[in-house]
């Protein structure tokens, strides 16, 4: 073999090892940035009662709260699903593909807001949430059985959706002091 046979084949060589790198590098980035983030915060009632986030849960101004509460934001961060009922929400879980590409209606509140809403309440530095597929957003109370319903519903399909770029935040509001916030 001659030395120049063997030159240029080395060089072919290494630019197809480059050239798997930067492939494998890339995908691994790519793979990185698709999986979606799991948030929890436990946040007192008594807290939680007079805040802006309430206000997601207020269904009259009579002052009572509707439990449980989803909502979807899109890759946008616009909310584009909320509801309170518990099988509505279970459907909506269910074919989250279709409400990520719906548009938000009027007036709609966006996902940094609701994250800053969560630090002004459980007096904690607001987490953003970085862009990807979505989020699924959830307040629950404790001790309420169409709460744990849905609880246990989006806990068989959280891996599913973060593992598919869907952020996942839970917000339990507690009725007495026992962990006043959790986060991952």
């Amino acid at each position: 073999m001659s030395r120049r046979f063997v030159l240029r084949n080395i060089n072919i060589t290494m630019s197809f090892i480059g050239c798997c790198l930067l492939t494998s590098v890339t995908a691994c980035d790519h793979f990185k940035s698709r999986a979606g983030i799991f948030l929890q915060y436990e946040i007192l009632f008594s807290a939680f009662r007079d805040s802006k986030l309430a206000s997601h849960l207020k269904t009259s101004n009579n002052g009572s709260f509707s439990f449980p509460l989803l909502e979807i934001y899109n890759r946008a961060g616009h909310r584009v699903y909320a509801g309170h009922e518990t099988r509505a929400n279970t459907m909506a879980l269910h074919d989250i593909g279709k409400l990520e590409n719906g548009s938000p209606p009027p007036n709609a509140p966006d996902l940094d807001q609701t994250m800053i809403e969560i630090g002004q309440v459980a007096s904690i530095e607001p987490k953003s949430i970085p862009s990807g597929q979505g989020t699924v957003f959830t307040i629950n109370l404790d001790r309420c059985q169409a709460c744990s319903i849905q609880d246990d519903y989006l806990s068989t399909v959280k891996p599913i959706l973060l593992q598919n770029g869907i952020s996942v935040v839970e917000i339990n509001v507690v009725r007495t002091s026992v962990n006043t916030m959790k986060g991952r």
